[in-house]
């Protein structure tokens, strides 16, 4: 140990020296916190109003805190200090809920018949009527089509043609049906009509999903969403992008 030179006044106690290297110093962590779309209006419910804390992270001062609202990405971000650089940021989502995206309603994909028999056998749960989810499935699974082709060309010796192409499918299936699932994660369950679309070829027919009632419910109703999850915000400055 080196040599010290320590000055005691005559005062009532004791003196502790203690030997040995201090921890090193080290940065505070980033703190990045990103959740569904609850997750902001917890964190300021743990965290508003504790002023024991007033000198960490996590305190939340009105005076600083920033929330940027993405309305196209359904996102929120709370900056808790934006001119610090390690300012807490909390993230909330408002995701689609994965068990209602498996289907691509109102996507671009398409499902074979072996592929839409597999994903409406499993999908019974979701379905308002579970004796009519059996009934679509055994019309899909006992599926065949029948088609009828007309072709009219004609030409004259003047330039003149005419071409038409009239194709009818007849098939007897059903053709909408009830669905009854949350359309986004931690949300209530929505009842809305799903059209099941059909498009037959000489190779093998198509099937997809689309729902007028499902995009009224996700444009107005994520929007509802994110103005009440930005009610515990209301003391803080609000930018929308």
């Amino acid at each position: 140990m080196e040599n010290l030179t320590l000055k005691i006044e005559p005062v009532n106690g004791e003196v502790i020296i203690r030997e040995g290297q201090a921890l090193p110093q080290k940065e505070p962590n980033k703190i990045n916190i990103v959740g569904d779309i609850k997750t902001i209006s917890s964190f300021v419910a743990g965290r508003k109003g504790r002023a024991a804390d007033s000198t960490g992270y996590q305190y939340i001062n009105p005076a600083r805190a920033l929330v940027e609202v993405d309305k196209k990405g359904r996102s929120i971000t709370l900056r808790l200090d934006p001119a610090d650089p390690y300012g807490a940021v909390v993230t909330a989502k408002l995701e689609p809920n994965p068990d209602l995206q498996q289907f691509h309603i109102n996507g671009k994909q398409q499902f074979s018949q072996r592929d839409l028999i597999n994903l409406l056998k499993f999908s019974r749960l979701y379905f308002e009527d579970f004796g009519k989810h059996g009934d679509l499935l055994k019309a899909y699974q006992a599926f065949t089509a029948r088609t009828s082709t007309n072709l009219a060309n004609d030409a004259d010796k003047r330039g003149n043609k005419n071409f038409a192409f009239d194709k009818k499918v007849e098939t007897g299936l059903p053709a909408t049906f009830i669905m009854n699932i949350p359309v986004f994660k931690g949300q209530e369950p929505r009842r809305f009509m799903v059209e099941i679309c059909l498009d037959v070829t000489d190779a093998a027919a198509s099937f997809w999903f689309e729902s007028v009632e499902l995009a009224e419910i996700m444009e107005l109703e994520g929007e509802a969403i994110i103005r009440q999850e930005l009610e515990s915000c209301k003391d803080y400055v609000v930018i929308w992008k």
